[in-house]
């Protein structure tokens, strides 16, 4: 903060406006329904310009706290107080009207960009600056180019990369152990591949985010070379961050979406939100690899209720 900005204070607060603006941001980004605190601090932030911060509406004495800007400041139907926490820090609810997030995704957008055999490909909308799912059985439409998924030989090069960067960082009996599953470029190496990542504990999770980072920086790449203005494949590279966290934890973005439709005023009713929630859940589960399926927590009468039925109506 400059000086003059320091004497001078800040300016006031138009609310609508700064609601209309994070609104708009929330669209455009593609914002999900529940966001950390840190997350949203910073869009407000930068919503209000100038080099001014939401710290900068409170009197010295008073301590700075975002929940209480939120409340003074943010307009309900633009962003709502939750008592859900990530960790240490507070959970935002963004309305469904206000959040971009397109469940009907479900993963696909990210399963089809990475999968190296797949039933359906990614297109790049050339006139609307979208990305969608289409089937590979279908031709391409006018003014739309196929965004190629990754290839066999590029996750391979990634394993290679991942290899030189953890060898010389100093595990290079991992390294080592990594590179002996590999085997020849033609081999289906992969699940001997992420079996050595759990057993070496915690590689697994440095693998997972250095293949993210690199596959999503790639997803960019592609759609700048196929007509997306850098700003605009900045922003789908997002959307595909956020598909990717639906196709890893698709039950917590379900009571996500659930939750945010009930703050931000949906009135279908009790009954309407569980049924919505039950069919969500279900769909949920369908995409839950075998391990997650067994870390699934449930009510011990549930399950044995369900051994009790005949087994036409399992």
């Amino acid at each position: 903060m400059d000086e003059e900005h320091t004497e001078a204070g800040p300016p006031d607060l138009d609310t609508a406006a700064l609601g209309a603006k994070l609104e708009q941001m929330f669209r455009e980004r593609r914002t999900p329904p529940l966001i950390p605190g840190s997350q949203l601090a910073l869009l407000i932030n930068e919503a209000l310009d100038e080099g001014w911060t939401y710290r900068d509406y409170f009197h010295a004495y008073d301590t700075p706290n975002l929940r209480k800007f939120v409340r003074q400041y943010v307009p309900s139907g633009v962003v709502s107080l939750t008592d859900v926490r990530r960790g240490t820090d507070f959970l935002y609810a963004i309305p469904q009207k206000a959040s971009a997030v397109e469940l009907a995704h479900a993963g696909k957008l990210w399963k089809s960009f990475v999968a190296v055999s797949s039933s359906a490909h990614l297109v790049y909308n050339r006139e609307t600056g979208s990305v969608s799912v289409l089937s590979i059985s279908l031709p391409v439409p006018e003014n739309c180019i196929t965004v190629s998924a990754v290839s066999l030989h590029e996750h391979r090069d990634l394993c290679i990369q991942f290899c030189a960067k953890i060898g010389s960082e100093g595990a290079k009996a991992e390294a080592d152990a990594l590179r002996a599953v590999m085997g020849d470029a033609g081999e289906v190496f992969y699940p001997a591949w992420l079996k050595v990542c759990r057993a070496h504990k915690p590689m697994d999770r440095a693998w997972g985010q250095f293949r993210n980072e690199r596959l999503l920086t790639l997803f960019e790449e592609r759609l700048v070379e196929a007509g997306a203005t850098p700003a605009r494949a900045a922003q789908l590279k997002q959307e595909l961050t956020l598909d990717h966290e639906v196709a890893r934890a698709p039950t917590q973005v379900a009571e996500a979406t659930v939750a945010t439709e009930a703050i931000s005023g949906a009135r279908d009713g009790r009954e309407s939100r569980e049924k919505r929630a039950r069919e969500m859940l279900k769909a949920a589960t369908d995409r839950l690899t075998y391990e997650q399926l067994m870390a699934v927590q449930l009510p011990l009468g549930v399950v044995l209720d369900l051994t009790s039925l005949p087994p036409h109506e399992k």
